[in-house]
C-alpha cells in the first residue's frame, strides 16, 4: 500500500512490525505498509455511504498508516487519535472533536466545525481542504507544528501564539439565492354548462333584411355570412358557430328561400339548427323589432342544437330580425342574425254555425276557464259524430294583440291551446286574427273555434 508520503525520521514509531493488518469482509480492504514501523487496528468504510465501522471510535484511537479516504467521520470524537501516516483524502471531519490528535496527511477534507485545538500537525497537508458555506473561524488553538509549515489552503493561517499555534480558516460566505417565485393560484373551475345562465337577445342597430347577416361573439362584431341551403332556408356562419333556418310548410317541410332569405307567414312553423356551441349549455332564439322570445333548446354532446318554433300569428307583417343566441364556451357566447319577410295575414269573418263555439281566457291567466274548455271540446266533437274516418280542421280564431305585454301572453295561450285542441280530436289546428264581432265579453279574451270535417 501507498504512504503518501515519508514522515520525518523523528517521527517514525520504534516498534517492529508483529504482524499484517488484517483485511476487513466489509468496506474498503485496509492494511498497514509492509514498511511501516507502527502497528494500526484500521476500520471498515462504507464504499456506498462511506460510513464508518466501528462507527464510535474510541479516544486514543490508533489508525496511524490506515487509509481512511472518503470515511464519513462527522461529529467523530477522535481525540488524541494518531493519524500522523493516515491517507485522509476528501474525509467529512465537519463537527469532529480531534483536540490533541496527531495529523498529517489531511487533502481535501472537509474541516467543517471540526475541533483540532492542541493537535499536533506534523508536515501536515491540508491542500484543498475546506469549510462548508457559512462557516469558518478558528478551527484550533494551542497546537504543535513539527517539521516543516503545514501546506494549507488559500486564505487559510497557521499563527504562531505565545504558547503555540492556531489555525484558522476564512469564513465562507453562501450564495445568495433569489426565493422561488410563488407559484400561481390554481385556475377556479370552469362553471357547468348548464348553469350558464341563458344568454339575453339584443335588439341590431338596425332591421337585419332578409338575405343578410350579422354576427358577434361577446358582444364583438364578427364577420357572417348567408347562403341559401338548397333544401330550404337559410344559413349564417361567424365567428366559428353556424345556423341554419327554415320556414316551414303546413307539412313540415322546409320552404324554399325567397330571394336568398327567409319569407315567413304568421302561425307559420321556423326551423333552427345550429352547430359549434358549447355541450349542455342553453340555446335561445328572438325575433325582432320589438323583442319576442320564440324558444329554446339545450345543446347536445356534440355542439348541435335544433328547434322547431312557431312565428306568432299576430306578428306585424314586414320586415322582422331572427336571432339565434348561445354560448360556444363557459366565458364565451355567440349572436347571429338574419332578417325574414313576414306576410300579412288574411282576415276573416265567422258566421255562427255548428261546430263553432267562442270561449274565454281568465283574465291574465294562460289557461281558459273550465267553461270554455266544456264548450271548446264539443265544439270539436260535434262534427265527427257517427263518423269514425272524419278528419277535423280546427281554426282558433282571435282579435289582434294591442300591447307588447299582451303579445307575449298570447304567445303562451297560443301554444297551450293548440295542444287542448289536439287532444280534444283536432287532426290540424290554425291560429289566426280574425273578427270577433258578435262576442258577448271582453274579445281580448276571446277565442272561437270552428271545427270542420272532410
Amino acid at each position: 500500500r501507498t504512504i503518501p508520503h515519508e514522515p520525518p525520521s523523528s517521527a517514525r514509531r520504534l516498534l517492529g512490525v508483529a504482524a499484517a493488518i488484517t483485511v476487513l469482509a466489509s468496506g474498503l480492504s485496509l492494511a498497514t505498509s509492509p514498511t511501516a514501523s507502527a502497528v494500526s487496528s484500521c476500520p471498515s468504510i462504507d464504499p456506498t455511504t462511506h460510513a464508518v465501522s466501528p462507527a464510535t471510535p474510541a479516544v486514543n484511537t490508533d489508525w496511524d498508516f490506515c487509509i481512511l479516504t472518503g470515511a464519513n467521520l462527522t461529529g467523530a470524537n477522535l481525540t488524541g487519535a494518531v493519524l500522523d501516516h493516515a491517507v485522509m483524502t476528501s474525509v467529512n471531519l465537519t463537527g469532529a472533536n480531534l483536540t490533541g490528535a496527531l495529523l498529517s496527511y489531511l487533502p481535501g477534507a472537509n474541516m467543517s466545525g471540526a475541533n483540532l485545538t492542541g493537535a499536533t500537525l506534523r508536515a501536515a497537508d491540508l491542500s484543498n481542504a475546506f469549510v462548508n458555506c457559512g462557516t469558518g473561524g478558528v478551527l484550533g488553538t494551542g497546537m504543535i507544528q513539527t517539521g516543516p509549515p503545514p501546506n494549507l489552503p488559500l486564505g487559510w493561517t497557521f499563527a504562531p501564539g505565545t504558547v503555540a499555534n492556531s489555525l484558522t480558516a476564512p469564513f465562507v460566505a453562501c450564495p445568495v439565492v433569489a426565493p422561488a417565485a410563488p407559484a400561481a393560484p390554481p385556475a377556479p373551475p370552469l362553471p357547468a354548462p348548464e348553469s350558464l345562465p341563458p344568454v339575453a337577445g339584443v335588439a341590431p342597430a338596425a332591421e337585419v333584411p332578409a338575405g343578410g347577416s350579422t354576427g358577434s361573439v361577446n358582444g364583438l362584431p364578427v364577420a357572417t355570412t348567408v347562403t341559401v341551403n338548397p333544401a330550404g332556408g337559410v344559413q349564417v356562419a361567424g365567428g366559428g358557430s353556424t345556423v341554419a333556418l327554415a320556414d316551414l310548410s303546413p307539412d313540415g317541410t322546409a320552404m324554399p328561400s325567397s330571394g336568398g332569405g327567409l319569407a315567413g307567414t304568421p302561425g307559420g312553423g321556423l326551423s333552427v339548427s345550429a352547430s359549434g356551441l358549447l355541450a349542455k349549455s342553453q340555446a335561445d332564439v328572438y325575433m325582432y323589432s320589438e323583442q319576442l322570445w320564440l324558444g329554446k333548446a339545450i345543446v347536445d354532446a356534440s355542439g348541435n342544437v335544433t328547434m322547431s318554433l312557431t312565428i306568432p300569428s299576430w306578428v306585424t307583417p314586414g320586415g322582422h330580425t331572427l336571432q339565434f343566441v348561445g354560448y360556444q364556451g363557459p366565458y364565451t357566447s355567440i349572436a347571429l342574425s338574419t332578417g325574414i319577410s313576414v306576410a300579412a295575414p288574411a282576415l276573416i269573418s265567422l258566421p255562427t254555425a255548428s261546430g263553432e263555439r267562442t270561449g274565454y281566457f281568465l283574465g291574465r291567466a294562460v289557461a281558459l276557464s273550465r267553461a270554455a274548455k266544456v264548450g271548446l271540446w264539443n265544439a270539436v266533437n260535434v262534427p265527427a259524430q257517427g263518423r269514425t274516418d272524419a278528419l277535423v280542421s280546427c281554426t282558433a280564431t282571435y282579435a289582434e294583440p294591442v300591447t307588447a305585454p299582451e303579445r307575449a301572453l298570447w304567445v303562451q295561450r297560443e301554444a297551450g291551446l293548440t295542444g287542448f285542441l289536439t287532444r280534444a280530436g283536432c287532426d290540424t289546428v290554425i291560429a289566426r286574427l280574425g273578427d270577433l264581432t258578435g262576442v258577448t265579453g271582453s274579445a281580448s279574451l276571446a277565442i272561437r273555434v270552428t271545427a270542420t270535417t272532410a
